[in-house]
């Protein structure tokens, strides 16, 4: 039983250090990128990867690639950023901007005519909604 503990802790140590491998990588990536939409993608990446290590942070990177974004009229990566977005504030309680970034995220789905993910957005606001408990 011991050596199963000695194990999984070396696993989740391993995976921790690979987290932070990538991590760093994305930040080096995101500096040398002269390509504005590909440093959207890498933001949304490292956004991704601070979900469960720091939800400010993530917050901040989704946030650059939805900056990014716009600028290169990238309405798909647009669109992931303010879900997730969502996700994130959802993860830190604060419902009402969750509510919003899925609002946003589903008004760009309808525009890119993505009907799974409209409905992942109107699924998650309810989940939300049931969470605070309004119908």
């Amino acid at each position: 039983m011991k050596n199963y503990f000695l194990i999984l802790f070396f696993i989740i140590n391993l995976t921790s250090f690979a987290n932070d491998l990538s991590i760093n990588n994305l930040r080096v990536e995101i500096q040398k990128e002269k390509d504005e939409a590909k440093k959207a993608s890498l933001f949304l990446k490292l956004g991704f990867l601070y979900e469960d290590i720091n939800l400010d942070s993530s917050i901040i990177y989704y946030q650059q690639a939805i900056r990014f974004s716009i600028k290169v009229k990238d309405t798909t990566l647009l669109t992931r950023s303010y879900f997730n977005l969502g996700a994130t504030s959802y993860l830190q309680s604060n419902y009402d901007k969750a509510i919003q970034y899925y609002q946003s995220a589903s008004f760009f789905y309808q525009h890119l005519k993505n009907n799974k993910g409209i409905a992942n957005c109107f699924y998650n606001i309810a989940s939300v909604y049931d969470d605070i408990g309004e119908s």
